[in-house]
């Protein structure tokens, strides 16, 4: 069991768990990392390799629609199409072969019909192409086209067709060309590019493939497509296939590309594919190599491992029986010798520095502690932080008992002036006690006296208030009075203006008495009666005016009495103004006496209220001056002991140590600096 708790076992032995443990975990994350890799390579060389193809077959498109273009542009072909003349065509195409790159060309007439096939070899001449889709739809639009055909020639193929037209714009043909895809050199080509096994299929037959049939050795030509999952894709939904799939008793990793005329008739199909054993092989080449590099690299760095722990466990047993001596506080340790000219040796000798310096600075911890103020602290090195802090330890005492040495003088001499100043104290105080206490008595009685006068003031302020309220109110009956005398005045004059119309009439009445007068007498007697009845009006007459005048004259001292009352009710409207100004102003006087009597009498009681608190404060400040003068004299003794303390402490002016025999400022140790006075 000891032997599971050396340092060579608990290293050792995790070391190799975890090495097996990273080898077997390398292998397996190498054999699936590659196995996906490689099934991701291959996935994605399929995609590349349909992309391609299919960019490819656009590619044969633009080309063919491009060479049929060209032709048709061709003058030297306008007359011999009019005229259906085969041979003639054919001698052009042949001279035009190294410039074209489609694998045909067919010539036909406006009907549709064959003129001459590039490749015409005793071939029949004038079968109608009509019924072809290309064709048919560049007859119709008389413009380009191109689309994948079948014929019974050439079972699939991509077909372009461009319009014939003469100089004067008539339509007289059509050019038609292409390349075909169901050939040797077409699967060849795709299988050499893209190193996958190439097929195309003519509807669900393989027409042209790379495919070897197991059984026959032989080109798997003529065989059928016989997955139900591919077939249902590409025939039935028209749409690509990639995935797994056996073909041909193996299983491949596939990928199928539908070739759909404009009707959306599945004329064929593209295949590219590889094996999965192909796969399989790769990986296990794979995991083999891995195998064998990392069974060697694994005994190898045992045998190394071994080696090494050798060297290092044994001086490593050396240094934890050391540190264990320095763990239970002995410094005095055997000496250990390593002699591996490595970090080995390095670590030894530092670590014996390390016991050595402590045994060192374990003395000067004890003398410091026995009071002596004066040893040598030693640095083991410009870096001893332990032995720095050794010597600021060392003169912070010495500051620190140097400073309580002089204040527990200072405490002493203070002590003792301090008790003669607390007897003063005791004697003001108690007289500052008995003066607080006469003061208080006279503030209470002039805040009492404060307040009854401001209570006369509020009287004083109440009545003040009243008067100018009645003033007010006389005001404003004289200015009732004003109106009315002016109402009396304007009723007058009125008045007066109606005796004047009586007076009018009076005096007309006079004038109208004497006419009739006048007329009675040239009447003679029969106006007798009528001259009396004019002298009474006339009469009556004089009468009214007379009683009008008097009204008048009456009417006219009527109003200059009104005036005169008038006059007077202003001047004693203009007094009244004038009386309740001045009592309004003695208001305001007497209201501000009033709150200022009242701010005075509860400043007063709150000056009687702190006078009454600091002739508390006074009681209690002498019994504590008493308290303190007790205090002053053990504070006084308490110095005086701690005089005697400090005195325990051993130390030279200014801090100064005393250094070991034969040292001297500058000399060194381990070849530092060890004098702490050169800090």
């Amino acid at each position: 069991m000891k032997m599971f708790k050396k340092i060579q076992f608990k290293i050792q032995f995790p070391v190799i768990v975890m090495t097996l443990l990273l080898l077997g975990l390398t292998i397996w994350v190498s054999t699936v990392s590659f196995s996906n890799y490689v099934q991701r390579t291959l996935d994605e060389e399929i995609n590349v390799a349909m992309n391609n193809i299919e960019s490819e077959i656009e590619l044969l498109k633009q080309l063919a629609s491009e060479q049929v273009k060209a032709l048709s542009f061709r003058a030297d072909l306008l007359e011999p199409i009019r005229a259906k003349d085969g041979d003639t065509v054919l001698s052009i195409l042949t001279n035009y072969e190294s410039m074209r790159k489609a694998d045909f060309f067919t010539i036909l007439d406006a009907e549709g019909n064959v003129i001459v096939r590039s490749n015409d070899k005793g071939q029949k001449r004038g079968d109608s192409q009509a019924h072809l889709a290309c064709v048919s739809e560049s007859l119709k639009t008389k413009k380009p086209c191109v689309n994948f055909e079948q014929t019974t020639a050439i079972q699939l193929c991509i077909r372009a067709a461009a319009p014939v037209f003469d100089l004067e714009g008539n339509f007289i043909g059509l050019v038609t060309g292409g390349y075909r895809l169901d050939t040797d050199d077409w699967v060849n080509h795709v299988k050499k590019t893209f190193d996958f096994e190439s097929t195309t299929f003519v509807g669900d037959t393989r027409y042209v493939t790379t495919l070897v049939d197991p059984e026959t050795r032989k080109p798997a030509v003529g065989t059928k497509l016989t997955d139900p999952v591919v077939k249902k894709a590409i025939f039935e939904d028209k749409i690509a296939y990639e995935g797994e799939s056996v073909v041909l008793g193996r299983l491949m990793r596939v990928f199928y590309l539908p070739i759909i005329d404009p009707r959306s008739k599945v004329l064929g199909i593209l295949f590219v594919g590889m094996t999965i054993e192909d796969q399989k092989g790769l990986v296990w080449e794979n995991l083999k190599v891995n195998l064998g590099i990392s069974t060697v690299g694994i005994i190898v760095f045992i045998v190394l491992l071994l080696i090494l722990m050798k060297k290092i466990v044994g001086p490593i047993h050396k240094m934890t029986d050391a540190a264990k001596d320095l763990a239970d506080g002995h410094f005095d340790i055997d000496q250990i010798d390593v002699q591996t000219g490595d970090e080995l040796e390095v670590l030894a000798t530092a670590f014996m520095r390390v016991a050595s310096s402590l045994e060192e600075k374990s003395l000067v911890v004890l003398q410091i502690a026995q009071g002596d103020l004066t040893t040598w602290v030693p640095l083991s090195s410009e870096k001893d932080t332990l032995g720095k802090a050794f010597i600021e330890m060392r003169y912070s005492i010495y500051d620190s008992i140097k400073d309580l040495r002089e204040l527990a003088l200072s405490v002493a001499r203070e002590g003792h002036n301090f008790r003669e100043t607390n007897e003063n104290l005791v004697a003001n105080t108690a007289e500052s006690e008995t003066q607080l206490a006469a003061v208080a008595e006279s503030i209470g009685i002039l805040n009492s006296l404060t307040t009854e006068n401001a209570a006369s003031s509020r009287n004083a302020e109440t009545l003040s208030t009243k008067a100018k309220e009645a003033a007010t109110q006389g005001g404003e009956k004289m200015q009732l009075t004003v109106q009315s005398m002016e109402g009396i005045t304007k009723s007058s004059e009125k008045t007066r203006n109606t005796i004047r119309v009586i007076d009018d009439i009076a005096f007309q009445t006079n004038l109208l008495a004497l006419n009739a007068a006048v007329e009675a007498a040239r009447a003679g007697a029969h106006g007798k009666g009528f001259a009396v009845v004019a002298e009474e009006v006339r009469n009556l007459a004089s009468r009214s005016a007379k009683a009008a005048k008097e009204t008048a004259e009456l009417i006219e001292e009527s109003m200059r009495q009104v005036q005169l009352g008038s006059k007077a009710v202003d001047e004693t409207a203009q007094s009244l103004t004038a009386i309740t100004s001045l009592v309004e102003e003695v208001n305001g006087i007497t209201t501000k006496i009033s709150h200022d009597t009242e701010q005075q009498a509860q400043r007063l009681g709150e000056t009687n209220r702190s006078v009454k608190q600091v002739n508390e404060a006074a009681a209690l400040n002498a019994q504590i001056v008493t308290t303190s003068a007790s205090a002053v004299v053990h504070l006084t003794s308490t110095a005086e002991k701690l005089d005697e303390i400090i005195r325990h402490f051993k130390s030279n002016d200014g801090g100064k140590v005393t250094p070991p025999p034969g040292a001297k400022p500058g000399s060194t140790k381990y070849g530092v600096i060890i004098d702490d006075l050169d800090m």
